[in-house]
């Protein structure tokens, strides 16, 4: 999981990028037909790649024997004050959590020390 949540913000984009580059490369040059791909390709990839992370959890808590959280109103539009709502976070939301902060560090750090 740890490595499917980095992927997602890195391969997948990428993978769609290098995919259309090749699709659009006998034209010569960029078409709107390309930018329309990669507009609606790298989102869709992305969920399909987020259903295939949950999938994974759900065979990794089946396995461990946990058992998923039912939550009520999703942890974005919680209040601080529900406490009793609260409910633990499950590997896959840590995992992404964590995965969007590495990739923010890594984009902030290519802007400060590698773009010129």
């Amino acid at each position: 999981m740890a490595v499917g949540s980095v992927a997602l913000w890195t391969v997948v984009p990428a993978g769609v990028l290098w995919l259309v580059s090749r699709l659009g490369a006998a034209s010569g040059h960029l078409t709107s037909g390309v930018c329309l791909a990669v507009a609606v390709g790298i989102p869709t990839a992305m969920a399909l790649g987020g259903q295939a992370l949950v999938r994974v959890e759900r065979v990794y808590m089946r396995m461990t024997g946990t058992t998923e959280t039912a939550r009520a109103v999703p942890g974005w539009r919680r209040s601080l004050s529900d406490s009793d709502a609260l409910g633990q976070a499950s590997v896959l939301e840590k995992l992404m959590v964590a995965s969007v902060l590495l990739a923010l560090m890594a984009l902030a750090t290519w802007f400060v020390a590698l773009a010129g």
